[in-house]
């Protein structure tokens, strides 16, 4: 079993890419009223599994520290065990739309950083809708001992209609308990048959399905959305970037190649 801990979980994108790899979330982590809200529901209605929903990825890494657990939104304490810490971390520090405004208290990279040193996770897996953004997190991990290989894909390239390009990388923890947590994964992850992408073609009022959507500002519920991972291009990343490492495709660029695109998905 893969155990994920997912930052920044938002309404479950990602969380729902490494569910389709067979992965089990852990834990997540969102500040967003709204995205927790989403998360909750989605557990009560057995969409997610259970798992502590905690409130503040800048608390973590001294929580760590201080050997006590980590503290869910009701103040419980949870001792959480994983192998690969998730995270898309925000991107306002770094996006090129901000027109040179770019807002540096909203670089949460460096408390995830802080974490992921902390908690000495054997696997990171990272996103990020700006280049420069996964670059400066490749250079912090291999800086402390990390094996990182990093890709570009969304959705246009899985054939989606719209482009929703993302940034990923992968780093595997450069010691023993890395490679032992690497080595269960990627074996796992090769057994795995393709992806394949099948949605629905209807609106979901059109499918006769009862629709129970909870009243919610719409611009909480289009920043979710907007926020959000695709949970197929998630897995799929996912999937070329242990190719890469079991490869050792040193030094390629960032652009995945149809050829091995088509080893995951269809």
């Amino acid at each position: 079993e893969i155990k994920e801990f997912h930052l920044f979980a938002g309404i479950g994108g990602g969380i729902y890419g490494g569910e389709l790899l067979g992965h089990k979330c852990c834990a997540g982590v969102e500040i967003m009223p709204y995205a927790r809200k989403v998360l909750k529901q989605r557990q009560k209605d057995g969409w997610m599994p259970k798992f502590p929903i905690l409130p503040d990825v800048t608390k973590l890494a001294q929580e760590v520290d201080a050997g006590e657990g980590f503290a869910d939104l009701d103040g419980k304490r949870h001792k959480i065990d994983f192998d690969v810490l998730c995270g898309g971390f925000p991107c306002q520090a770094f996006s090129t739309a901000a027109h040179g405004k770019n807002i540096a208290s909203k670089n949460l990279w460096d408390y995830m950083f802080e974490f992921v040193k902390a908690s000495k996770a054997p696997i990171v897996f990272g996103e990020n809708v700006v280049l420069r953004a996964i670059e400066k997190a490749r250079h912090d991990l291999e800086g402390v001992g990390y094996k990182v290989e990093r890709i570009r894909l969304g959705c246009e390239d899985l054939g989606a209609d719209h482009r929703r390009n993302r940034f990923w990388l992968l780093a595997v923890r450069n010691d023993a308990t890395g490679d032992r947590t690497f080595k269960n994964l990627s074996e796992h992850i090769t057994s795995l048959p393709k992806l394949t992408g099948k949605c629905w073609t209807l609106n979901p009022e059109e499918t006769g399905v009862a629709v129970d959507v909870p009243a919610c500002d719409r611009r909480d519920q289009l920043l979710g959305i907007g926020n959000a991972q695709s949970p197929f291009v998630a897995a799929s990343a996912f999937r070329v970037l242990v190719n890469r490492h079991l490869n050792h495709i040193d030094g390629q660029k960032e652009v995945v190649s149809s050829e091995e695109l088509g080893k995951v998905f269809e």
